[in-house]
């Protein structure tokens, strides 16, 4: 069986191997995103792998800094006076402003 060499040089301060599993480590990624949405994806990226008993309370806490993000943009929206922003549904190649 092959062993992923991340998980053989983890470095749980600097590198820790949930997050080093991938070809960009996902602090990368998280420090150009807000701080919701960064937390989101690294919870989701570590589902799973940090602790395999945890994967759903991982899920669960990236769904609620999602849902926090979603509560922040839809209050700006609004304060802004643009409601066209608001309607969003889902069609057949994704999700679609109206």
């Amino acid at each position: 069986m092959d062993v992923d060499p991340n998980l053989e040089k983890n470095d749980p301060v600097n590198h820790p191997a949930h997050y080093t599993r991938f070809d960009a480590e996902v602090i990368e990624i998280t420090r150009h995103l807000d701080f919701d949405s960064g937390n989101a994806i690294k919870y989701i990226a570590r589902a799973g792998f940090k602790d395999v008993t945890k994967e759903l309370e991982d899920l669960k806490k990236a769904e609620w800094y999602l849902n926090d993000r979603i509560k922040m943009v839809e209050k700006k929206i609004k304060s802004s006076g643009d409601k066209s922003a608001m309607v969003v549904t889902e069609s057949r190649t994704g999700f679609v402003r109206e």
